[in-house]
């Protein structure tokens, strides 16, 4: 069970009447590490705002934020995420910025209130398993929304499935949090958004010291794409150190080797993730491709031609088992924080969002092994290295209990990623005693003996410890 961290800047405010009085802070939504979301009702007694009219009093959600000094860094960050928040306020597929007051302790943001939940957890719940006009319209929607962004200076950089609200049928999706967006066209902050979803020239090991932001956002929504029709994760991180990123670059069909796609949906992915953004589609272009499409799941024919995983992906099952996550972040040579954590930002307009990269996750040892789609590496969620990283991989098997605002995202399952091929790095790494690899690739069945995995079991542990020794002797 997931342990969520309470801020001890925020004190609990619920029933509080804030706005001189105009509105009241009448539900808790989440906390985080700064602040603590609301949902905010306009105070009927209060002339000010109340509306005869109105059938009943508005809703908001109202973001509460420690009052930092003007010149701090902290100040200056909030102020930019309500500039640029603003700036993209007036498209239908972007939540509202409505205002923003202060008090001596306190600042407040007021923001529409979505009535249904993020799209993270209606993926979850299957809401788009194998509906393509959604999934078309849905994404369309988001370009739509992305575009205008863009039309006023606006970057978001930080595009996940939980930071994108949806109603209960996962349709008339909104954008929100901006607290990572930037006017800037051209960035130099490598590694800035959430690790899954960031385009490999965001990484310090491309080589590259600078990037844009366009194509950092476009890059996201094609992984997002992804997410839509599979709920499942291509790879853990865009680097040459993630074996999936590299089969997926010298092999065209390494998706339809793991994910039921159509052939024309996987020709678009194919472009859309190419290592040099100049050669990617546009926005539009994408948009205009998957609208046209008229497929985008494998056709039977293909299915039955598949591997056993990628039918069980179609059919939204479970799809196997495969190295814990924090062992192949060690096979990449990067800790968890740097694998799959993304810059901490404080922002929390995502409503739902604050609370999975507020929270230490902590899952079970008996799940099916997966990996998250991002977790911040916040203060409050640092992973520590004998953490258990093995939840279900696919979540059509394991649907959340509602999809209410205010359910905790603390008993919600992460989106599933396959590993068709299963590689062991050269210096071993922990595994699973017994890897039944039928599932995942191929259609062979293979199982690691467990006597041989205690040997290397053994040998990491006297590599380990050899290291640690010469460490002491420094």
């Amino acid at each position: 069970m997931a342990r969520i961290t309470q801020s001890s800047s925020i004190p609990n405010m619920t029933g509080s009447l804030v706005d001189g009085g105009s509105l009241r802070l009448v539900k808790h939504i989440g906390t985080g590490a700064f602040g603590a979301v609301y949902m905010g009702q306009e105070n009927s007694s209060s002339s000010s705002l109340s509306s005869s009219s109105s059938p009943r009093p508005s809703l908001f959600a109202v973001k509460c934020l420690v009052h930092h000094r003007p010149e701090s860094h902290a100040a200056k960050l909030q102020s930019r995420e309500l500039d640029l928040h603003q700036r993209a306020s007036g498209h239908e597929n972007i939540v509202s910025f409505h205002r923003t007051f202060c008090d001596p302790g306190f600042v407040y943001f007021v923001m529409e209130y979505v009535e249904g939940t993020d799209m993270y957890a209606a993926m979850l719940d299957g809401v788009y398993h194998r509906e393509t006009a959604l999934i078309k319209n849905t994404f369309a929607s988001l370009v739509d929304a992305l575009v205008f962004c863009h039309s006023q200076g606006v970057y978001h950089r930080d595009l996940k499935p939980e930071n994108v609200l949806v109603d209960a049928n996962g349709g008339n999706p909104r954008l929100t949090d901006f607290g990572l967006a930037t006017d800037q066209a051209v960035c130099t902050d490598m590694g800035c958004g959430s690790g899954s979803y960031m385009a490999p020239e965001l990484f310090s090991t491309s080589g590259s010291t600078y990037y844009l932001a366009a194509d950092a956002d476009a890059w996201a929504l094609s992984i997002i794409l992804i997410n839509l029709v599979t709920a499942m994760m291509p790879w853990i991180t865009a680097q040459t150190r993630d074996g999936a990123w590299r089969d997926f670059k010298v092999d065209p069909e390494y998706l339809r080797e793991m994910l039921p796609i159509s052939h024309s949906l996987n020709d678009l992915l194919v472009r859309c993730l190419r290592v040099d953004p100049i050669h990617r589609p546009s926005l539009t272009e994408m948009r205009n491709e998957v609208l046209a499409m008229k497929h985008l799941y494998m056709s039977d024919a293909d299915l039955r031609k598949a591997s056993n995983g990628v039918r069980r992906c179609a059919d939204g099952k479970p799809v196997g088992r495969r190295t814990p996550p924090q062992d192949l972040c060690r096979e990449c040579g990067l800790s968890v924080s740097e694998c799959c954590s993304s810059r901490e930002s404080g922002s929390m307009g995502g409503y739902l969002s604050m609370l999975a990269r507020e929270q230490e996750i902590r899952w079970g040892k008996d799940d099916a092994g997966s990996f998250p789609p991002a977790v911040r590496d916040t203060p409050e969620s640092r992973l520590d290295d004998d953490d258990v990283l093995e939840p279900p991989m696919a979540p059509f098997a394991y649907p959340s209990a509602s999809s209410s605002l205010t359910d905790s995202l603390s008993e919600r399952p992460p989106l599933g990623q396959v590993h068709v091929r299963v590689r062991l790095s050269p210096g071993p790494s922990p595994l699973s005693s017994s890897l039944n690899l039928e599932d995942i690739g191929g259609g062979k069945k293979r199982k690691a003996s467990s006597s041989k995995m205690k040997k290397l079991l053994r040998r990491f542990g006297t590599w380990r410890n050899r290291i640690q020794s010469v460490d002491s002797s420094l």
